[in-house]
């Protein structure tokens, strides 16, 4: 039952729109249909999402009940473990709609990253305001 699940904040929000500018000049705009899979869990992290429109539901494999942890939206990204050195994908994430995203290299996102302190504040305290979100809205569900 998709209704109970919590959306998540815009990962993005703290961003200036030239740090989101440059996100757009440093990845490969993709667009995937309804049903697609974008990242399956337990696959190799080494891309960055950033979800630039439509929807993306978040799955975790071998769950008995609802399948769907979260929904994203513009703003928001997928495959932030991969930019925290994760090796792997810790969840599924599928397209609910057609779903217009630019994916990032993490090496060349880890560049940019020491380059620019300011980006990277603004870029990391986004993330991590989403995954505490995320945990939280998974917490309440597992109640």
């Amino acid at each position: 039952m998709l209704a109970s699940v919590t959306p998540v904040s815009r990962t993005l929000r703290y961003l200036t729109p030239e740090d989101d500018q440059l996100l757009g000049d440093l990845g490969t705009r993709l667009v995937y249909s309804a049903g697609d899979v974008l990242v399956r869990e337990g696959a190799p992290a080494t891309s960055l999402y950033v979800l630039r429109r439509g929807t993306v539901r978040l799955e975790r494999r071998g769950r008995q009940d609802e399948a769907a942890l979260a929904w994203l939206g513009p703003a928001d990204v997928v495959g932030e473990g991969a930019v925290l050195g994760a090796a792997e994908a810790a969840l599924t994430a599928v397209a609910e709609s057609e779903v217009h995203v630019d994916v990032l290299d993490t090496r060349v996102l880890g560049e940019v990253v020491a380059t620019r302190p300011g980006f990277a504040a603004r870029f990391f305290r986004g993330v991590a305001h989403a995954l505490h979100e995320r945990l939280g809205s998974v917490a309440r569900r597992e109640a």
